[in-house]
């Protein structure tokens, strides 16, 4: 405070109000919030919830039909590698690997 003074506003719930004009404080610049950026953001945060939803809806039913069933190592293992190739395949690494293979 010695140096910048007091600040704009005093709490990060204060903060929050003050963009809705559509201004962000981001360090000490402050940057305008486009109207289209928040509509993307707002849609970003909408699809979040939703498969935050469909998660907590699967895993209760999970639990329900399986309650005394626990996950094992190989199984968790199983589960990080399809992870792994689903999300090299949705940035297309897995097609351009198979692509090198097929050409050797």
């Amino acid at each position: 405070q010695k140096v910048y003074g007091p600040a704009a506003t005093s709490s990060p719930e204060e903060l929050h109000h003050a963009q809705t004009d559509e201004w962000c404080r981001n360090g000490a610049e402050i940057v305008q919030i486009s109207p289209r950026m928040i509509q993307e953001i707002e849609s970003l945060l909408a699809e979040r919830e939703l498969w935050m939803t469909v998660g907590a809806v699967a895993l209760a039913r999970h639990q329900t039909l399986h309650p005394h069933w626990r996950v094992s190592l190989g199984m968790a293992v199983r589960l990080v590698d399809l992870a792994s190739k689903l999300g090299r395949l949705a940035v297309g690494l897995e097609l351009r690997q198979s692509q090198n293979i097929q050409a050797r």
